[in-house]
């Protein structure tokens, strides 16, 4: 018997640096993979890469986002992108600009993971799918608090290992996973974020056979895998399910973060 999908909305938040180049290219190619799962809204959030110790407005902005969407019935989907730095404790810390100099990391605006990890978890009643697209991205499971998911469901896939820069010579964590979820949505039933995963990863290595073939044994190093982690408990939590519709559908609300604020400068359709 084929099991019940659990969520009756889905909606998704998705978080650039607000110097980044990719920004226009990565929400198109998620918004296009997406538009087969019927998602309810789609969010965006550019933290603030200028003003030096001014993150706490953007976790307060994912708070905002947390407390619109939150519902037992929904799942929440967190897709953030940057640069990530591990520091010797292993501890990740995001940055707008590429793997700082150690001299120039006091220079510049920064999010903590554990902090932005807090703001989403804390007064959530959903599950929570996170995507990090970042360097040392799974440095994030050494600094998680867990006794802020007590009650939900909360699974991360991370673009590498730590220690590994994300990406490579024409394959990304990014263009792997929106290939992925098309892919996926031709299957009509219900599969797991571990599988997302596992399918992600295998995706990766399969343009990276093929891409070594091309230019050689040496950018080897250059393809970090992607690596899955869910957070528990011990409780008997669901595992999250993400569920193809079988068409596309026009995502029903494009947000800025700012209208969830209340700010007037909306662009909902």
């Amino acid at each position: 018997m084929a099991e019940e999908y659990p969520y009756k909305e889905v909606h998704a938040l998705f978080c650039f640096w607000d110097n980044s180049r990719s920004i226009n290219f990565e929400m198109e190619g998620l918004e296009s993979s997406l538009q087969n799962y019927a998602l309810n809204s789609i969010s965006q959030l550019h933290f603030r890469s200028s003003i030096k110790n001014e993150n706490g407005a953007d976790l307060d902005d994912i708070r905002s986002w947390i407390k619109k969407y939150s519902h037992p019935d929904h799942l929440l989907i967190f897709y953030c992108s940057g640069h990530g730095e591990a520091d010797k404790c292993g501890r990740l810390t995001l940055y707008p600009q590429f793997r700082p100099a150690k001299d120039l990391i006091e220079d510049q605006n920064c999010i903590e993971w554990p902090s932005l990890y807090e703001a989403l978890c804390t007064h959530s009643r959903s599950d929570i799918l996170i995507l990090m697209y970042c360097c040392d991205a799974a440095a994030a499971i050494n600094d998680m608090p867990q006794d802020l998911t007590t009650s939900i469901t909360v699974e991360i896939i991370m673009a590498c290992g730590a220690n590994e820069l994300a990406g490579g010579p024409g394959v990304t964590f990014h263009t792997a996973l929106v290939a992925t979820l098309k892919k996926m949505a031709m299957n009509r039933h219900p599969f797991s974020a571990a599988v997302l995963a596992r399918e992600t990863a295998s995706q990766m290595r399969r343009w990276k056979s093929r891409i070594t073939v091309l230019i050689g044994e040496r950018h080897h190093n250059h393809f970090s895998i992607p690596i899955y982690f869910r957070s528990h408990n011990g409780s008997a939590q669901r595992p999250i399910l993400l569920k193809p519709s079988g068409v596309k559908h026009p995502i029903r609300q494009r947000r800025a973060i700012a209208d969830i604020m209340g700010a007037e400068n909306s662009w909902q359709k």
